[in-house]
């Protein structure tokens, strides 16, 4: 009996393993929408997780739609504050949704919580960014990119930043 269990159980989670890993390679693609749709088909237990749930702000945020991706990773720092991983990419969608007070406390809560993640230097050179103080972000953005040298959202943010400064 207990080996039968075990088995059912080992096979539960080969199977979970599986369907996350489709859903991911999915994202890795860009096929963004199926990845959505693979991430949806996961059990209510394991959708409701900072890892899923800020796969699929992602996904959102690649697809542009964004106040679906906010609307995720909001979800997310609900289930999961001390989540980094991801948090650039809800600063940008902010920034684009121009969401400055939104922006502004999470770049702060960002920044409190860990002065050494790209992806807090990240929020705050969005935050200056929104506010037009390029120069600035500049600065930020060139900080997220001396603490984590492999970061390569940040040389994306930079270069943004640059041209805008022009």
């Amino acid at each position: 009996w207990a080996l039968s269990v075990q088995k059912a159980a080992a096979e539960g989670l080969m199977s979970l393993m599986k369907d996350l890993g489709h859903a991911y390679l999915a994202l890795s693609q860009y096929d963004c929408r199926k990845a959505v749709s693979l991430f949806q088909q996961l059990p209510q237990h394991q959708y409701n997780t900072g890892w899923v749930l800020s796969h699929i702000g992602r996904a959102y945020f690649e697809l542009a739609e964004y106040h679906k991706a906010e609307k995720a990773f909001k979800e997310v720092r609900k289930l999961e504050p001390h989540r980094v991983e991801g948090m650039e990419l809800y600063s940008t969608a902010l920034w684009h949704l121009q969401k400055d007070v939104l922006l502004s406390s999470l770049a702060q809560e960002l920044s409190d919580m860990d002065r050494d993640s790209a992806q807090a230097w990240c929020a705050v050179g969005n935050c200056f960014s929104l506010q037009r103080e390029h120069d600035t972000a500049i600065k930020f953005f060139q900080r997220a990119i001396q603490v984590e040298p492999n970061f390569a959202y940040a040389y994306t943010l930079l270069g943004h930043e640059y041209v805008l400064n022009e």
